[in-house]
This record gives C-alpha cells, sequence and structure tokens, in this order.
C-alpha cells in the first residue's frame, strides 16, 4: 500500500478509530468514551486531561489526522458556524477566508439558507464572501429532506476515512510543515503527477511546458537574474512585484480576472504550497479531471501571452485569452477524442418499456470552463409516445456528475408529482447508477442529491435503473446539450420541442424498423 513512514501510518490507524466514534456515536465504547471524557462536547473538541488513558491519549493522537481533512456537510446547517467550523469544500482550509461583516459573528450555515426552496440565499452569500469563496459555496447542493448536518472525509470519494488516504494526507502536511527536507518530499511529489498529467487530454506543447515549470528550470526573471544581471525583473502583466513562478502563476492581481473566469478560482487563491511545485500539486490534485486539464491550459497561457508581451509587444486582455485558452483546449480534445477501452457499441440503441410501464431517459450537460450546465429529461411509453420532456439550465454546478444526478433528481420529482409509479429508468452515467444502487449512505459531495434520489426511488410502485449508451440517450442529450447553452426551464407534457422531433422520430423507426409500423411521420 506504499506506507513508508511508520509513525504517519500507525497515527492513520488511530485516526480511523476516532473516524468510528464520530460515526458509530451509539455504539458501547463510544458512550463510554463520551461520558469519561467529553459528556458536554463532541469527539472533536474533546479536550486533553491529565488522567486520561493510554488508549484515550493514543485516539486523540490519531484525531489530528482528523482534523486536517473532516468537514461538515451541509444540512439544515443549524449547527454549523459559518465562520469557526470547517464546511468549505477545499482542501487544506475548510473555514472561510473572508471576514465576518459586524453583526455576523455568530451566524450559522442555516441563516445564509432559503429552506423552503432548499436553496441558498445567493444575495447573501455574496455580501458575506469573496468572489471566489461565495461561488464555492453557490455550488455545495442542498438535500430535498431536513437532514442533520454530518462530518464527512474531505479527500475520499465517497467521504468515508479509510487508512491509506489519511496516511497520505498526513504525509503531505508534514512536507508541507518541514520545508527543509522537502526536496526528496517534492520528488516524491512530482512523480505522483506525471501519470495523470500524460494522460490529460492536452496540446503535446502544454505537457513539456508542465514538466519545465515542475523541473523549476522555467527561465523567469527572477531565476535569470540568479545566472546574470537583468536591469528589470518586475512582472510584466502588474509591474509591481518581482516575476517570480508563484507570482506568475498565483498572486499576481492582473491575472486575477483570467483566474476568476475559470470554475476552480478558489483554488487558485485558497490552495497553499511552499513552492510552485507543491502549490501545482495540490490544486492539480483537487480538480476533477475536466478542470484539471483546463487548469494545465492555464498555467501555459499564462507563460505563453508573458513572452508575447515580452518578445512581441501584445497588449494584454484577460477576456480574450480566457476564451483563448478554452477555445484551444476544445479544439483539441474535438479532434483527440476519447478513445473508449469497452467493448464496441453494436446496435445501441433506444427500446421501448414493458407494456404498462414509462421509460425515462434523463441525461447532464456540464461546462468546466462556466461551472454551468443544463439537464434533460423525456419520458415515454410502451409505443414510443411522448409524454413529458424537461431542459434546464444550471448554474454553480462542480462536477458533470453533480449535472447527472440533479437531471436524476428531476426526472424522479417529475414522476412523483404525476403518479406515475412503474418506471424504468435510463441513463448514460455508469457512476450515477453505481450511487443509487449502492447500499448505506452516501458521504460525497453530491450525497444529499444521491439520498434524495433513493428515497424517491422507494416511493414508486416499481422501478429499474439500467445504464445504456450514449447512443440510446440521444433524446436526453440533445435536451441537456440546449439547456447548457441557453437560459431554459420547460416543462412540457404532451408537446415535442422542435429540437427533439428528428431524434424521437429516429428512435421510434430504429426500434419498428422491419415491423411494418408507421410512425407520425410516415417513417416505416
Amino acid at each position: 500500500m506504499g506506507f513508508k513512514d511508520m509513525h504517519l501510518f500507525n497515527l492513520s490507524l488511530l485516526a480511523k478509530q476516532g473516524w468510528r466514534l464520530l460515526k458509530s456515536p451509539d455504539s458501547l465504547v463510544a458512550r463510554f468514551f463520551k461520558a469519561r471524557y467529553y459528556p458536554s462536547s463532541n469527539f472533536m473538541k474533546a479536550e486533553t486531561l491529565p488522567d486520561m488513558s493510554y488508549t484515550w491519549r493514543s485516539i486523540l493522537a490519531g484525531r489530528e489526522v482528523l482534523a486536517k481533512g473532516t468537514r461538515f456537510q451541509i444540512g439544515k446547517g443549524d449547527t454549523v458556524s459559518i465562520w469557526e467550523d470547517p464546511w468549505l469544500p477545499r482542501p487544506y482550509k475548510f473555514k472561510p477566508f473572508s471576514q465576518p461583516i459586524d453583526g455576523t459573528e455568530n451566524w450559522k450555515v442555516s441563516d445564509i439558507i432559503d429552506h423552503e426552496n432548499h436553496a441558498w440565499l445567493d444575495t447573501i452569500v455574496a455580501e458575506l464572501f469573496s468572489a471566489s469563496e461565495a461561488d464555492m459555496v453557490l455550488k455545495i447542493p442542498l438535500s430535498l429532506r431536513n437532514h442533520d448536518d454530518r462530518l464527512i472525509w474531505h479527500y475520499d470519494r465517497l467521504g468515508l476515512f479509510n487508512v491509506k488516504s489519511g496516511y497520505h494526507v498526513a504525509r503531505l502536511f508534514k512536507t508541507m510543515d518541514t520545508p527543509t527536507s522537502s526536496s526528496s518530499s517534492n520528488n516524491s511529489t512530482i512523480n505522483h503527477l506525471w501519470g495523470r498529467i500524460w494522460r490529460s487530454r492536452v496540446p503535446p506543447k502544454v505537457r513539456a511546458f508542465i514538466w519545465r515549470l515542475l523541473q523549476g528550470i522555467l527561465p523567469t526573471r527572477v531565476a535569470l537574474s540568479k545566472r546574470f544581471p537583468l536591469p528589470d525583473i518586475s512582472c510584466c502583466y502588474c509591474n509591481h512585484q518581482v516575476e517570480s513562478e508563484l507570482h506568475l502563476f498565483k498572486h499576481c492581481d492582473a491575472l486575477r480576472w483570467f483566474w476568476d473566469s475559470t470554475p476552480f478560482t478558489s483554488k487558485i487563491c485558497d490552495t497553499i504550497g511552499n513552492n510552485i511545485q507543491e502549490w501545482t500539486f495540490n490544486v492539480f490534485t483537487s480538480l476533477l479531471i475536466p478542470q484539471s486539464e483546463l487548469f494545465l491550459m492555464c498555467l501555459w497561457a499564462i507563460w505563453s501571452q508573458r513572452n508575447n508581451i515580452i518578445w512581441n509587444g501584445d497588449s494584454f486582455n484577460p477576456k480574450f485569452m480566457a476564451t483563448w485558452t478554452a477555445k484551444i483546449l476544445e479544439d483539441y480534445q474535438a479532434v483527440h477524442p476519447l478513445i473508449p477501452k469497452n467493448k464496441k457499441r453494436t446496435h445501441a440503441h433506444w427500446d421501448p418499456p414493458p407494456i404498462g410501464r414509462l421509460k425515462i431517459n434523463l441525461d447532464g450537460a456540464y461546462r468546466a470552463v462556466t461551472a454551468s450546465g443544463g439537464i434533460g429529461v423525456v419520458v415515454r411509453n410502451d409505443v414510443g409516445q411522448c409524454l413529458a420532456t424537461l431542459q434546464r439550465s444550471l448554474l454553480f454546478l462542480s462536477s458533470a456528475f453533480h449535472a447527472e444526478a440533479e437531471a436524476c433528481r428531476a426526472a424522479l420529482l417529475i414522476a412523483n408529482a404525476q403518479g406515475w409509479d412503474e418506471l424504468l429508468v435510463e441513463t448514460d452515467c455508469s457512476i450515477l447508477v453505481a450511487a443509487l444502487t449502492r447500499p448505506g449512505e452516501d458521504y460525497s459531495d453530491i450525497g444529499w442529491i444521491i439520498g434524495d434520489c433513493k428515497d424517491l426511488i422507494n416511493s414508486f410502485k416499481s422501478i429499474s435503473i439500467r445504464h445504456v449508451y450514449r447512443e440510446a440517450n440521444v433524446v436526453a442529450h440533445r435536451l441537456a446539450h440546449n439547456a447548457s447553452f441557453s437560459f431554459v426551464d420547460e416543462l412540457l407534457f404532451d408537446e415535442i420541442p422542435s429540437i427533439i422531433e428528428d431524434a424521437l422520430v429516429e428512435d421510434f423507426c430504429t426500434h419498428n424498423r422491419g415491423f411494418g409500423v408507421t410512425s407520425p411521420s410516415g417513417c416505416t
């Protein structure tokens, strides 16, 4: 498993025991420790006492690992302090950097939630937080149910603590706390990056640039001044600070608008690192694949534009630079599509549900550059007749999976409201199907939405959910794609949007071809 530091490994094992106390507060051991050591508090706030047992002292030592990676997932928000508790979903620093406005020092997160509509009070959020932190808050999904707030482990996809991730977090923090011994650690950190970097779908010149950046051989003005005198070592963007790597890529105020145009601007500002290699690693590993690829492109674009300013006398236009960067990545990925590793998709097409049941197809579209997207839902009966469609634009999405989960919740809410209780649900997102069929609570970032979906699923008389290929989900995909590029919120019954008419006919014809069945448009 790669454990090289036995002390940190032991701390991670002890942290696992602390995690069990958090997640099983009614167990005999948890009740014993609470009565003995923290009768009026909780495990994370239990204080050290002079007469502690060796066992309890050891568990508290492991708690230090938990404290570095545990944060609240917001339910009702009434038990979480906005300013004092860890709840923002970003690495290393879960508390806000923004300073409280007078009168809000004792506010709870519930004070910035519209509980009637299960949404954030975006105006108040914008007033309380910096732009990057407000964006982060608004991306946090809220449940339709009044759940209590709960602790989750930030560094696991499912939100659950495990010894391996605890060990790596403890080792990372040890590296950051001991910069004098960081050379070997930095080498280990950089080596950990290469696999993901070389697999990233970005132009080869971008990967070559990132290699130079992480090797510390980028010829910034500060680096060049160490070899020979330079008349000017100031940053060509802001003309105020010296042009070091960290300043150029993280701290330069002139590039703030450029970074703010990305969906991960908060991570640029808030992620810590003693040097450019460590900071790049921390940001890169905290992002999902589409955003991590855009992050690499942005680093390259900053350096490329810097060279154009110095050598060609170009002017700096951050808006154009952001659009240009995203366009290059989009064009490159369009001509270098992902090659599926699974079996060939032969004759994948839409099929009607069994007689007496309805089929719901759903899809989510996500635009990483704007952190926005759309959802599409179509409901058809056993003869292929379209009963309902939904296309809805969404803002403040955290990932493509977030969009897919929102689509599923919306589809199930429609079916529940209409009294349709014998359903076959299809999606081209296999991760969503796995999450919906996984037993137990979901502690992931999208866990509340998955929980809402599971509750709705249990309300139907008969329902099955399955994964299909994109070719069998064309109508829902087209609705979602259209919604992602236009501000729309349209739920239609017994009426067909023009953008899907041909796709509906194609689905009907593909299924009935060879059986002599005629569609409304005359296809046989």
